[in-house]
């Protein structure tokens, strides 16, 4: 390996035993080879580390870090703050990407100069039953593909077509767009992709998509993905609503497009409040009614409080 690889691949791991060593392994067998791998052992208190160690010391691509939990932003943030390469791509550890990706991802950034691109993935479940995955869809379906966009253009027109995912493992980034303008995670969040990509896109002056599934995306039962919603995940989605409008005030190019990312985005993280227990719908109602009331629709706010009755009328 060259003492500066041209991609680091940052995977934080959080006891995912069962799954990591196929997640590194999707990695390892990439047909691009120039890269790094550094995985920040999250505090797993599983056997992933014993897992981690051993790729650590069979393969010198392999770097092992180990942190109290801290939480996934935290990694990561960690991570980019160890990498070296030009490129940074973010890999979960329960999950597979395609071994063509990193090479066809790194081309077409090289050749068309990009800030990054982004591609589609593909969902799959450990069992037999295949209808966990008919509410999970991460393939585009209007963007133009091969086409070189601002990131901001990009950002828009995925939004006015609901062609928008925001997990951090669809793109493949140049490190300079995050270093030169300080980009992370947020820590003590979930959701913090939704902050993460939306900056991202703002800041970056070429992108552009390649309509392939080269993320492979486990669906199981016990991952944040799939939880049941929480009191928690909502506030999340505020803060996020938070940062970008302080974004906003400092940036006013990107207000327009902020403000119709949190129309879309709020009103959608409402409609699932209704989810909750009549006690915190009441204080998503209240935390709304004071903050975000100009994003979120009569009818979602209903919805929130009356989800049964105020459809079925």
């Amino acid at each position: 390996m060259n003492e500066r690889p041209l991609i680091s691949i940052i995977m934080p791991v959080y006891n995912t035993a069962m799954y990591v060593e196929q997640a590194i392994q999707s990695i390892i067998h990439q047909e691009y080879a120039d890269f790094e791998l550094i995985l920040i052992n999250d505090g797993s208190t599983d056997q992933s580390l014993s897992i981690l160690e051993k790729w650590g010391s069979c393969d010198n691509r392999v770097k092992l870090f180990s942190q109290e939990n801290q939480g996934l932003s935290a990694a990561r943030n960690r991570g980019l703050s160890l990498a070296k390469g030009q490129y940074i791509y973010f890999m979960d550890s329960d999950d597979l990407l395609r071994a063509d990706a990193l090479s066809m991802c790194l081309d077409y950034c090289e050749k068309n100069d990009l800030d990054f691109v982004y591609f589609d993935a593909s969902v799959f479940a450990d069992n037999s039953d295949s209808s966990i995955l008919k509410d999970f869809n991460y393939s585009r379906q209007k963007m133009p593909a091969y086409t070189v966009f601002s990131g901001p253009d990009a950002l828009q027109q995925q939004l006015n077509a609901d062609d928008f995912f925001s997990s951090a493992c669809m793109y493949l980034i140049r490190k300079d767009i995050l270093d030169r303008n300080g980009f992370g995670f947020e820590p003590g969040i979930v959701h913090e992709d939704e902050l993460f990509t939306v900056l991202l896109y703002l800041a970056a002056a070429r992108v552009a998509y390649i309509p392939e599934q080269f993320f492979q995306r486990r669906v199981r039962p016990d991952s944040i993905m799939t939880s049941r919603l929480k009191l928690f995940n909502i506030t999340c989605y505020f803060t996020v609503a938070l940062r970008l409008r302080e974004y906003g005030r400092k940036h006013s190019n990107s207000r327009q497009i902020i403000e119709l990312y949190l129309h879309r985005m709020l009103d959608a993280v409402v409609w699932k409040a209704h989810a909750l227990s009549i006690a915190d719908r009441w204080k998503v109602f209240f935390l709304v009614l004071k903050h975000w009331r100009r994003y979120v629709s009569f009818k979602t706010m209903g919805v929130l409080l009356f989800k049964k009755g105020f459809l079925n009328g």
